[in-house]
């Protein structure tokens, strides 16, 4: 029998009075979360089955943080790693020399599944910053003098040079 629904809280609400049912073992919110998640519910259905079955109120963020502790991800299919590297092999070759890895992430992401994290260790051993440009940018930056700095720039200098 085909049911239809006016809305998808009459959806929710059907779910949760005639599927799942309550298992003693599985008590804690983190296993709940598990359990839904790995069962492909959307992230707002888990929420509600949270707060209608079992009386747990979960922020969208709080929730999304407990997934990713456990290592549950939506996005499985990441582009290989060798070819994310020969792909920003090929942007410092070129005009993207003078991005930064979030610049470089925002450029390779709307052509390749990618973690931001992957492109900011890759970009360190790709370009790392050389002892010669640095001491090129101390000597040219103007000295400073605040009160928060470790050490003031003028020291830094003398003492680097």
């Amino acid at each position: 029998m085909k049911t239809k629904f006016m809305n998808t809280a009459h959806f929710l609400l059907y779910l949760v009075s005639h599927s799942f049912p309550s298992d003693p073992e599985t008590t804690s919110a983190d296993d709940l979360i598990m359990k839904y998640f790995t069962e492909g519910h959307s992230y707002e259905v888990i929420r509600d089955f949270l707060a209608a079955k079992h009386n747990i109120s979960v922020s969208l963020s709080t929730l999304k943080r407990r997934l990713q502790s456990v290592g549950l991800t939506r996005r499985t299919k990441y582009t290989p790693i060798v070819t994310v590297q020969a792909a920003i092999s090929d942007e410092l070759k070129g005009s993207g020399q003078l991005l930064g890895y979030r610049a470089m992430w925002q450029t390779l992401k709307q052509k390749y599944s990618l973690r931001r994290g992957d492109v900011m260790r890759l970009m360190g051993e790709l370009d790392p910053v050389k002892l010669p440009a640095l001491s090129e940018i101390l000597a040219s930056s103007k000295p400073s003098t605040c009160m928060l700095d470790p050490i003031p720039t003028k020291l830094f200098k003398e003492c680097s040079l």
